[in-house]
């Protein structure tokens, strides 16, 4: 990421990400015992950093089908 000239604030906001090893599942688990809630969901069947790493197109998983895998409300 430096070598893209990425910010340092950004780099060290995704390394936070990395070192917390927190799922989403995880996450939203931790999420229902507060007062916030996930306004813009956008869940992956190809997440976007399969693209770097092995050349994947990335592709967007429709709600009803997250829904149902998830059983989400």
């Amino acid at each position: 990421m430096k070598i893209g000239k990425e910010e340092t604030g950004y780099i060290k906001g995704l390394m936070n990400i990395r070192q917390t090893k927190c799922s989403m599942e995880f996450f939203e688990k931790v999420l229902k015992g507060t007062d916030y809630t996930i306004v813009n969901l956008v869940a992956f069947f190809i997440n976007p950093h399969y693209e770097v790493k092995f050349g994947l197109k990335t592709r967007k998983l429709y709600m009803i089908v997250y829904k149902l895998l998830y059983g989400k409300k």
